[in-house]
């Protein structure tokens, strides 16, 4: 029996069959078509048979494929140039599969239920400043100067010059990395002036941020779900926030509740930083120091 351009095994390679012995595996898919439509073998015409088997072709390449595997007679196919992997990848998706399609997704925004502190800040009138004050919070800055510039202080050019603003930017970035680590690998951003819900809107700020953060604006509109507070889970985010906060893009709150610590969005890369106790301001002051930085009083 001839099956044009059925895809077969013979010594090990795969090929396109055009005449010839019929490999044994032509007859099991014979044989599964003849148990499938109940047919009896001695009955069935030969001619429909052909037909049926030529209609079954996708599908009986996938049992060849996995009885080429099983015996060893794992040959290449000419299309494609790939080893035979058997019926089971084509069933389900393999692992490096898997692993490429995380890879390719942006991180999203996941809401969460707001922990007790920031659930009060939303619920209370007044400034956010002012009342995590009133919880014994001290404010103080997160800073690239020791001290705060004076009015006539030549240095205050150098934020006014973009090239030096993003020079500076991955050691704040490094430090803040820190805290995202020490704590657990997560932070809750809360108060955000970006609305993702209007994609319209919620671009205009990001042109003056990375390209790469083009994509993980469209990922967190199409995935927004809108709330109160959020988790940040993802490196990549958070440097997505921080960003925002010091380039002037994006507006918001951080907060690292293992840390006792808010990071807020601020201007000319001074970011106001709210510390509970002396322990954690001794600790993530002398970090600072090592990143070029500076946690000093407001």
């Amino acid at each position: 029996m001839l099956v044009p351009g059925l895809l077969f095994s013979v010594g090990g390679h795969m090929s396109f069959g055009n005449g010839g012995i019929v490999p044994k595996i032509i007859f099991a898919i014979q044989n599964l078509l003849i148990q499938q439509n109940g047919l009896n073998e001695k009955k069935e015409n030969k001619n429909s048979l052909v037909m049926k088997i030529q209609k079954m072709v996708p599908y009986g390449k996938k049992i060849m494929q996995g009885m080429a595997a099983e015996n060893g007679n794992v040959g290449k196919i000419e299309k494609t140039g790939k080893k035979v992997k058997g019926v089971k990848d084509h069933m389900m998706k393999t692992e490096t599969e898997l692993q490429i399609e995380e890879e390719m997704k942006p991180p999203i925004l996941k809401s969460v239920y707001p922990p007790d502190i920031i659930d009060s800040l939303l619920n209370t009138e007044g400034d956010f400043m002012d009342i995590l004050i009133d919880l014994g919070y001290v404010k103080y800055n997160l800073d690239q100067f020791p001290n705060a510039l004076a009015e006539n202080d030549p240095k205050l050019k150098l934020l006014d010059c973009g090239y030096f603003r993003l020079k500076q930017e991955e050691k704040y970035l490094t430090y803040l990395i820190r805290l995202f680590l020490d704590n657990k690998e997560s932070g809750h951003p809360f108060a955000l002036g970006l609305d993702l819900n209007d994609l319209e809107t919620c671009i205009n700020p990001i042109v003056s941020l990375d390209k790469m953060h083009e994509y993980i604006v469209l990922s967190l509109h199409k995935y927004f779900r809108e709330a109160n507070t959020y988790i940040i889970e993802d490196e990549i985010l958070l440097r997505f926030f921080q960003k925002g906060f010091l380039r002037e893009a994006i507006s918001g709150i951080i907060y690292f509740d293992k840390l006792d610590i808010f990071v807020m969005y601020g201007y000319d890369m001074t970011l106001p930083v709210f510390i509970k106790s002396d322990k954690t301001f001794e600790k993530y002051s002398k970090i600072a120091i090592e990143h070029g930085l500076h946690i000093r009083s407001s």
